[in-house]
């Protein structure tokens, strides 16, 4: 059976289908209306981007080159800047070397004993400051050795008292009981010759402490010339001074020879001999040996002996002025001989000590410059 609609069924259905037709074909005019407005903005910017362009192009050139003057400009600036601190800085450092060489100066006139230079620095800076320091210091040390210098006058002066005017009154006591002796020996009991024998002991013992009394306050200002010296020349020549024949004399084979001060060195050497001498006691045979080897800068030299030896607590002990290990009637010491020693050795920069113990004998140990200058 065939479906026949009626004219009114088809004629909705028509309208059914068209329908949609209609809602696409209004959504496609919209989309080519949308389009043709893109269409028309991208024409309108391009267009105006057209015009535009050559402006922006010149435009964006003199901002370069503004940009480029700039730079430059400021390159050229620090450039100068750094000059001018470049020159500041070499014209400070100038400067500075000049006041250093001003302060170098000053140390180096010091050493050499010139204490009467100055600084001429007013900075106010570190550097004027230190040489202001260095200034008042070098004047300080000029005012001292000025006031030690005349000490020393005063101190020759009173030398020249104490060699004068109390030795001739010792002399006169001396030839008294000489006198007294030769002309009332018969006359005086044991007991007066043996009160005038301690009283020569007295008056030569009194005697030797002022002349070393007057050598040790010459020991460091003696001005002796330097010369060539054999050493174990040297010693022979204080042994036979001062070493009595029943004492042997050893040398060490290592004694140099070489430029120094032989004065101050005999008088070291006597001394040390003297002493080795002066207590070795009664009994035995006395024997000395000096000895030497190379320490660098310095000569170590060894006065050995043996005698009684000298007890730990008092090797520093002897080295003071005035300091004997015996009483000074028993052997007839003044104390001031190893003083002397080792002050003339303490201002040549040198050392010396003693290694020693009862009944072992005794080493003297000193180190001696190597080479001096004449003063």
């Amino acid at each position: 059976k065939t479906y026949d609609p009626s004219p009114a069924v088809a004629q909705t259905l028509l309208l059914n289908e068209r329908q949609p037709l209609r809602i696409f074909k209004g959504a496609v005019l919209r989309l080519r209306q949308y389009e043709e407005r893109l269409l028309k903005s991208r024409n309108q910017r391009q267009t105006l981007f057209q015009k535009l362009t050559p402006t922006a192009i010149v435009v964006s050139a003199l901002l370069a080159v503004v940009i480029v003057v700039w730079l430059f400009s400021r390159i050229a600036n620090e450039l100068h800047a750094n000059e001018r601190l470049r020159l500041e800085l070499t014209r400070m450092n100038q400067d500075t070397a000049r006041r250093i060489r001003g302060i170098e100066h000053l140390a180096q006139q010091v050493v050499q004993g010139d204490y009467k230079v100055k600084i001429a620095d007013e900075g106010q800076d570190r550097l004027g400051s230190l040489a202001t320091l260095l200034n008042k210091m070098t004047q300080a040390l000029d005012d001292a050795f000025s006031t030690l210098e005349k000490r020393n006058q005063e101190l020759d002066q009173f030398a020249y008292v104490a060699s004068h005017d109390l030795k001739a009154p010792l002399r006169g006591l001396s030839s008294i009981v000489k006198w007294v002796e030769e002309e009332q020996a018969a006359e005086l009991s044991p007991t007066m010759l043996t009160y005038l024998d301690q009283m020569k002991g007295r008056l030569s013992r009194l005697e030797d402490l002022i002349n070393g009394l007057l050598a040790y306050a010459r020991a460091s200002r003696a001005a002796h010339p330097t010369e060539q010296v054999s050493v174990a020349q040297l010693a022979r020549e204080v042994a036979d001074m001062v070493v009595p024949p029943g004492f042997a004399l050893e040398l060490g084979a290592s004694l140099p020879t070489f430029r120094t001060d032989r004065l101050s060195l005999q008088q070291v050497l006597t001394n040390l001999f003297s002493n080795a001498v002066k207590y070795h006691g009664p009994g035995g045979t006395g024997r000395l040996r000096l000895s030497c080897h190379d320490a660098g800068r310095h000569y170590e030299f060894r006065v050995q002996d043996n005698g009684p030896g000298i007890a730990p607590e008092h090797h520093q002990k002897i080295f003071l002025l005035f300091q004997t290990l015996r009483a000074r009637h028993t052997a007839e010491s003044t104390g001031i001989g190893l003083s002397i020693v080792k002050r003339i050795i303490d201002d040549r920069k040198g050392s010396i000590r003693v290694e020693s113990a009862l009944g072992q004998g005794a080493t003297f140990i000193f180190t001696w410059p190597k080479g001096e200058v004449a003063t």
